[in-house]
């Protein structure tokens, strides 16, 4: 037999192949047609479970089609519509010749497999007999005869105590009720099909009594919502593709060559398996290879001790007072020298892509504070960190498209293809990374003592090694760096663009919090005049006391997170809290940037842009659950540098508000995503600026 996924593959391609051929040759504006929900793929995935498979697509979609090789097929469950069918235009929709054919050989030319003469003359026929009161009469003695019979088998079971196969006596029973000569006209062929419903609808009443009683609930799967081909299709709008889906199923499956993959946006799911059941739920081997050559054995991409280890070297630097102070005078002055750079475009009345200031001072801010270098990359002075920037994006993106890729391996072992360009990437950033730590072994060579009072947090594992030369490599330094970057400069760089373009979008938010920064640092009347000025103004107590425009970050993040989705490997056969089973090597995904998205989390307002919904009534930020807002996941791996990113993203946003008003360059434009590991613009984001108050130096 031929198999049915090989069959389904092929001609879903011949459909997507036909079909802009199709439109090309007509050339003309077409008749609204209803929605495509799938292909026969679909289906077949979800054979064993069709009716409620397409019950799931209804409640999406009232009216929808399921493309084939040969036709459309339209399914509805508008009333309206049926009515239309069946009574109103009832001539123009009939069997047809496809079910015809496919019936045959069963049904024949039998009622329920015609039209025309034959059909009317057989609904005549039957319609006469049905109505006469001899048949009544006569049929109602023969169903208390078979049922009278039928409860005699039962009564001897009960006696002895037997089990009963009540599906088979209801076929035997409704079979011997129903029978008759074959002369008789109702030996018509649509009495097997009512057979098998009467039987059906006894026997699933039977079945539903059988739960009631027994209070058992069944182990099950996830609905099957695609396979690996419908999310290459939507490769380029992912996230948003399978924010649809979540919609539509809340947890589901999608299904690859190797595994089931699992996605959840609901809460009760996330705590589970970021914290309740954590040790079961990990990285796992899929992740790790597809992220090696990328993160290699840092603390996004290891388990079990190397990620203990490291999680607890990186604890006690995030919470030190050096650390924080350090930080903060860091992001001051790159915060600073940003200001500058945009009064200067104002001034001029350019544009600033302010997508690639962000990136390139975030860049800046984290090489500085890891690992004590200033690369330059905000001033332009240093190509080579540009040159490392543009392969870290590259590499990020293919790292994600791994997952996807059944023959990735193959491709790297050959060198060929998307591989090649992962190849060319990955040694960028190394001959970068690299150059880095053997400059900064240098440097403790030359004057360790000195080397012992810098700040960054290299330094800081460096001389932990000199203490123990066999406790890790530069290659476990490497890994330790590129972690910390995705952290702190992608992150953060793609929230602050994502913040600055939605208020663009509502000048009343931009004004607000601006507002805000003025009396939290200068006073309601004050202007303390230009960059360096303000930044004195920048305390602690004053970025602390800026609620709204947390509430406002925080909203960002809540639409926009870093990382759209996590993945997390199961080890052992489990059941999540929602009754759905997944199994052993099944990667389980919850979806922060769906999670963001559903109503039944955050209300009919859902995608509305609204950081009031994030304060009390006296104007104080409230948090959510980290199992709802899950941008800075949860559990025993929350993000350590939450309160780090916020205060980075809390500075660089106070003083360009302060000192600028923004929008949009081409006022109706607007930005997507590029499909990476974070959640980054597809390109510039060209604003205008113009200045608020002076920005002199």
């Amino acid at each position: 037999m031929d198999s049915p996924l090989l069959l389904a593959l092929s001609s879903l391609l011949l459909i997507l192949a036909l079909h802009p051929a199709r439109l090309a040759l007509l050339g003309k504006r077409l008749p609204k047609y209803p929605p495509v929900a799938g292909t026969m793929l679909h289906q077949l995935l979800n054979l064993v479970r069709l009716p409620e498979y397409m019950t799931e697509l209804s409640r999406g979609h009232r009216t929808f089609r399921m493309l084939t090789p040969t036709c459309n097929y339209v399914y509805t469950v508008d009333p309206a519509n049926v009515e239309y069918i069946l009574r109103t235009n009832f001539a123009n929709y009939g069997k047809g010749t496809m079910t015809h054919d496919a019936l045959e050989d069963l049904l024949g030319d039998g009622i329920f497999n015609v039209d025309g003469a034959k059909w009317r003359h057989q609904r005549k026929e039957a319609s006469f007999e049905f109505t006469t009161r001899a048949l009544r009469e006569y049929s109602s003695g023969v169903f208390r005869d078979v049922a009278a019979e039928l409860a005699g088998i039962l009564a001897a079971a009960a006696v002895a105590g037997e089990r009963v196969d009540m599906e088979g006596l209801f076929m035997r029973s409704t079979l011997d009720s129903i029978y008759f000569q074959e002369d008789c006209i109702l030996s018509l062929k649509f009495l097997p099909l009512l057979l098998a419903a009467l039987s059906s609808v006894l026997l699933l009443a039977l079945y539903l009594a059988r739960l009631a009683l027994l209070g058992k609930r069944r182990r099950s799967y996830q609905p099957v919502a695609g396979a690996m081909i419908q999310q290459l299709l939507n490769w380029g709008r992912l996230p948003d593709y399978m924010t649809e889906l979540s919609r539509r199923y809340g947890t589901f499956r999608m299904l690859t060559l190797n595994c089931n993959w699992v996605f959840t946006v609901d809460p009760a799911n996330v705590e589970y398996i970021l914290r309740t059941n954590f040790a079961n739920y990990g990285k796992g081997a899929m992740t790790h290879d597809a992220l090696e050559d990328l993160l290699g054995d840092g603390i996004f991409n290891v388990d079990g001790a190397k990620w203990r280890h490291q999680r607890k070297v990186a604890s006690f630097e995030f919470t030190t007072r050096a650390l924080r102070e350090y930080s903060s005078g860091v992001f001051r002055d790159m915060g600073a020298e940003l200001a500058g750079i945009v009064a200067a475009a104002a001034a001029a009345g350019k544009k600033v892509d302010m997508e690639n200031l962000f990136m390139r001072s975030t860049l800046d801010s984290t090489f500085t504070i890891g690992f004590g270098v200033n690369l330059g990359s905000l001033s332009g002075s240093n190509q080579e960190g540009a040159a490392f920037a543009r392969a870290f994006d590259e590499a990020s993106e293919q790292s994600l498209y791994r997952f996807l890729d059944p023959l990735w391996k193959a491709k790297r072992l050959l060198g060929v293809s998307s591989e090649a360009a992962m190849k060319r990437s990955v040694r960028t950033i190394n001959h970068f990374v690299y150059t880095v730590i053997d400059k900064k072994i240098d440097q403790m060579g030359r004057n360790q003592q000195e080397f012992a009072k810098k700040g960054d947090i290299l330094s800081r594992f460096l001389l932990e090694r000199e203490k123990d030369p066999g406790c890790f490599d530069n290659k476990y330094l490497r890994d330790i760096i590129l972690n910390f970057v995705i952290a702190g400069r992608d992150t953060m760089a793609g929230t602050l663009s994502w913040f600055l373009y939605v208020l663009c979008k509502d000048q009343r938010i931009q004004d607000k919090i601006g507002q805000e920064v003025r009396e939290a640092t200068t006073g309601d009347h004050q202007d303390v005049g230009g960059v360096q000025e303000f930044t004195a103004c920048l305390t602690e107590d004053a970025i602390g006391s800026m609620h709204y425009l947390h509430a406002a970050l925080t909203e960002t993040l809540r639409l926009y997170p870093a990382v759209p989705t996590d993945v997390k490997c199961c080890f052992s056969d489990d059941t999540l809290p929602d009754g759905h089973a997944v199994r052993r090597g099944d990667m389980v995904n919850y979806h922060p940037y769906a999670m963001g998205r559903m109503k039944f989390l955050w209300g009919d307002d859902a995608d509305e842009f609204r950081p009031e919904r994030w304060l009390d009534d006296d104007g104080v930020f409230v948090p959510e659950s980290p199992y709802k807002f899950t941008a800075f996941q949860a559990g025993p791996r929350i993000c350590l540098g939450k309160e780090f990113a916020y205060r980075q993203m809390k500075i660089f946003a106070a003083m360009l508000l302060y000192l600028f008003r923004f929008e949009m360059w081409e006022r109706d434009s607007t930005v997507g995503y590029r499909p990476m590991l974070t959640l980054k613009m597809d390109g510039p984001l060209y604003v205008r600026a113009s200045p608020r108050r002076s920005t002199g130096n």
